[in-house]
C-alpha cells in the first residue's frame, strides 16, 4: 500500500475524488505547480497523518479531507496568497472564514474573532464536546458542525445572521443551543437528528419566533427538524460564561 505520496512538479491539477480512499496514505507533500486541489480528493484517508499544502494553490474543493480522522498535521505555505494555516486548522488567507478542522482535534480548537464565516464542513465529525463561536461570525456554513457526536451545548452569538442547511445535524450528544434574536434564516434540517435536544433558548419572543420558524413545514420547526420533545424558551439571554470565584 502506498505510504507516502510525492506528486511530481508536472502537475497542475489534482481532480475530484482523485486519491479517495486510499487507506494506507500517510503523508502528502503538494508541490509548488498544483494551482487546484479538487473535492473530496483525499478523503476517507483514514491513515492520512501529515498535510502540507504549497504556496502556489489557488483553489480547494470542498470536503477534500472527509473522513481522514487521523489527520493532525495540516500546513499551509506562509507564502500562499489565497490559504493560511494556524494550529493544523484551514482558514483563507486572511482569517475571515474557517475553512476545515481536521477530525482528530478535540476541545483545543479556539475559532480567532477575525471569522466571520464558518465553512461548509468545516467541523463535520469532529470529537469537539464544547466550542466557543466568537461574536465575529455571521454565517455557520452548511453541514458545518455535522456528526460532531460529543457536542453538547452551542451558544450562537447575536451576530450570527445565517444558519444553513444540516448545520448540526447528527449531533447526537447535542442538549441545549441558545439562538440569537438577530438570526435572519435557518435552513432545512439544522436540529434533525439531534436525539437529545430538550431545550431551545431564543433571545427573541414567541410571536418573532412564531413569524420566522413555526408551521409551514419549510422554515419551520419541522423544517430545522427539532423534535417534539424540544423546549423552546423566549426573551432568552445567553448562559453566562463560568469563571473562577476561589482558586484552590
Amino acid at each position: 500500500r502506498m505510504k507516502e505520496l510525492q506528486i511530481p512538479d508536472s502537475v497542475e491539477t489534482i481532480g475530484d475524488l482523485c486519491f479517495e480512499y486510499c487507506s494506507g496514505l500517510n503523508k502528502i507533500v503538494i508541490p509548488d505547480s498544483v494551482r487546484s486541489i479538487g473535492y473530496a480528493s483525499f478523503s476517507s484517508c483514514e491513515s492520512l497523518r501529515e498535510l502540507y499544502i504549497s504556496s502556489s494553490v489557488k483553489y480547494i474543493g470542498d470536503s477534500v479531507f472527509a473522513n481522514s480522522n487521523h489527520l493532525s498535521t495540516l500546513i499551509v505555505d506562509e507564502n500562499n496568497e489565497n490559504y493560511s494555516s494556524e494550529n493544523d486548522v484551514l482558514y483563507n488567507r486572511d482569517k475571515t472564514t474557517l475553512i476545515f478542522v481536521p477530525d482528530s482535534k478535540s476541545d483545543d480548537v479556539i475559532i480567532p474573532d477575525t471569522v466571520t464565516h464558518i465553512a461548509k464542513n468545516a467541523f463535520l465529525q469532529c470529537n469537539i464536546s464544547r466550542i466557543t463561536i466568537p461574536d465575529s461570525v455571521v454565517e455557520i456554513g452548511e453541514m458545518a458542525f455535522a456528526y460532531c457526536e460529543k457536542l453538547k451545548m452551542i451558544t450562537i452569538p447575536d451576530s450570527v445572521e445565517t444558519i444553513e442547511d444540516c448545520a448540526f445535524y447528527g449531533c447526537s450528544s447535542l442538549v441545549s443551543v441558545h439562538i440569537p434574536a438577530g438570526i435572519e434564516y435557518m435552513g432545512v434540517s439544522v436540529f434533525e437528528k439531534c436525539d437529545r435536544l430538550r431545550r431551545v433558548s431564543f433571545g427573541g419572543s414567541k410571536v418573532a419566533w412564531g413569524k420566522r420558524f413555526s408551521g409551514d413545514g419549510l422554515y419551520g420547526n419541522i423544517g430545522i427538524g427539532l423534535n417534539k420533545r424540544v423546549k423552546v424558551s423566549y426573551n432568552s439571554v445567553p448562559p453566562a460564561a463560568a469563571t473562577i470565584t476561589r482558586q484552590p
